[in-house]
């Protein structure tokens, strides 16, 4: 379905290809923009269960894009070192290709959250509680629900009804 990469013998193996994509936390998506201009957008991401989610606002040049047509292309870098002595650069990166979903049918939607570099995202537990205050307050003002959530030291997954 996709031409195989030209230099293959530096194809990383699924294992490498996962590593990167746990590892880092942003990346750049592509698109088919505006006049069929290609569009890139940088953006933070979390890679789950072999799916990569990412935030958007529920408007704009992304989402009409997407919408238009969802096939897209998601790229990461993982290292970009110059190596000037050598003449060359050492470079690590993913590229993905897929669909797009923008929203789900239910409203319904499972959320996580991480740290970065999997640190922990919690200091000790008041820094949890105000997680959790900040958390149902931003849910009241944007008049959705959450039904359920689960804390742990480095992920907070919750679902919430939008």
């Amino acid at each position: 379905m996709f031409r195989e990469m030209r230099r293959g013998k530096q194809l990383l193996s699924m294992v490498d290809t996962i590593s990167v994509m746990d590892r880092c936390t942003n990346g750049v998506l592509a698109c088919l923009g505006d006049e069929d201009y290609p569009y890139a957008v940088p953006l933070s991401y979390i890679y789950f269960n072999e799916k990569i989610y990412f935030h958007s606002g529920k408007a704009g040049h992304k989402i009409d894009a997407v919408a238009k047509n969802p096939k897209v292309s998601f790229s990461v870098i993982d290292e970009d070192t110059i190596v000037s002595k050598e003449y060359t650069t050492y470079f690590r990166s993913v590229i993905a290709f897929g669909k797009a979903r923008i929203y789900s049918e239910t409203g319904i939607y499972h959320i996580m959250m991480r740290g970065n570099e999997k640190k922990k995202i919690f200091l000790d537990d008041e820094d949890r509680r105000r997680f959790i205050y900040t958390l149902f307050e931003k849910t009241s003002e944007e008049k959705s629900d959450i039904y359920a959530y689960c804390l742990t030291w480095r992920t907070v997954p919750y679902d919430r009804y939008n």
